[in-house]
Order: C-alpha cells, then structure tokens, then sequence
C-alpha cells in the first residue's frame, strides 16, 4: 500500500505539472518529485508519462540495491528481488548453485547500419554454473526525460530450457536522428534451479550516444 501510495502521489503531482498554463512553465520550470541534479532540463515537448515509463520517484527506489539475491523457493514465494544499478546481478540457488546477469554495454549497434541513424541496444546474458530447468530474461530500454525514464522499446522477452546460459540479441530501439539521448537498459532473469529452488534478479546499464528517438 505504502508503495502505491508513493506512485500515486507521484502521477498526480506530474499530472500537475503537465496541466501548468505556459507562463507558469517559462517563470518557473516544472520539476518532477525526486529530481537528479543531472536530469535533463524540462521539455514541454516531452509526453507525460505512460505505463511501462519510470518517474524519478520510480527510478529512485529501483535504485535502492545490493545487487545480491537468496533462492525463492517454490513453498515460499516471497519475493527478495532489488534491482543493482550496475551491469552484473546475482541469482544465488542451493549449494553454491549461482546465475549472473551481464547487460553488456549500451551502444550503437553494427547491425543497425541498415537504418539512415543507426540503433541503440545490447546483448545482455544470464549465466549460469548448472544446467538450469529453465531461464527467462525480459529487456527494456529507455531514455533519460525531465520527468525521469521513458521507455523506447520493449519489453523484449527470452526463455530456455536445460541451458546453463541465456542470451538476448534482439534488445534494440531504432535512432530518428542524431540528437544526443542519455539511455538505461533494464535487465531482470528469472531462473529454476535443478533443485526447483526459483531466483531472480535484475540489473541495468546506461550510455549517453547520438540517437535521438521518437
């Protein structure tokens, strides 16, 4: 409830600020709840938020992490997950039984020739030190806005069986042009250990790069 509660009080406050009158923009420029110092400046021409978009108050608390994960087994369904700001994130099973998300880099990829600006994406990879029943992995991208993450593709979704490592090549947003655009790519896995045992994690990495989107 505490959550929902946060959320909520964050999209009437955005809501506000989006039905500000233009003189009120141009005095004094809007500024969303939990505002970086580094957050780009406000764009009327930037849409509200959407779902699937994270607001600053969002980003916040997915920033709130240790990075490590415990086993979720299947009589107990209580989720530990926290999602790591970083490029690597554990998933740890019984027995020393481990996977480990790698997002790789954010980057323009050589694939993305074929389009007039190029795209934006990574091969983010789950590994793992056993053969796992099964693995799952889902990959969003977004763009840094003044009210906080707007997402630009996804989500992408991949799932094996009987592997040891999963990992994704379609994860990409197509470039509309050369503006210069600041983006996160988010990672979360979910694994079943041989002895049922279920862990997940999640984890994200970012770069700023010439790929202006629509």
């Amino acid at each position: 409830m505490k959550k929902i509660s946060v959320l909520a009080t964050s999209a009437l406050l955005l809501a506000s600020l989006f039905a500000a009158g233009p003189s009120t923009a141009i005095e004094q420029p809007p500024k969303a709840p939990d505002t970086p110092a580094d957050a780009p400046a406000y764009d009327p021409k930037v849409a509200a938020p959407k779902p699937g978009d994270l607001t600053w108050a969002e980003v916040a608390k997915v920033g709130q992490s240790l990075g490590t994960f415990t086993e979720e087994t299947l009589k107990n369904q209580i989720s530990k997950e926290v999602a790591a700001p970083a490029s690597l994130s554990a998933i740890a099973g019984a027995s020393g039984q481990r996977c480990t998300i790698d997002t790789g880099n954010v980057y323009k990829r050589t694939s993305g020739s074929i389009f007039p600006y190029g795209t934006v994406g990574g091969h983010p990879k789950t590994t793992c030190n056993v053969l796992m029943i099964s693995i799952s992995q889902t990959t969003s991208l977004y763009k840094t806005v003044w009210w906080g993450l707007q997402r630009v593709a996804g989500p992408f979704n991949s799932f094996n069986q009987g592997q040891a490592s999963l990992i994704q090549t379609s994860p990409e947003v197509i470039c509309a042009d050369l503006r210069e655009s600041t983006f996160r790519m988010f990672v979360r896995s979910t694994g079943t250990f041989p002895t049922r045992a279920v862990g997940s994690a999640s984890a994200w990495e970012g770069a700023t790069l010439k790929c202006g989107t629509k």
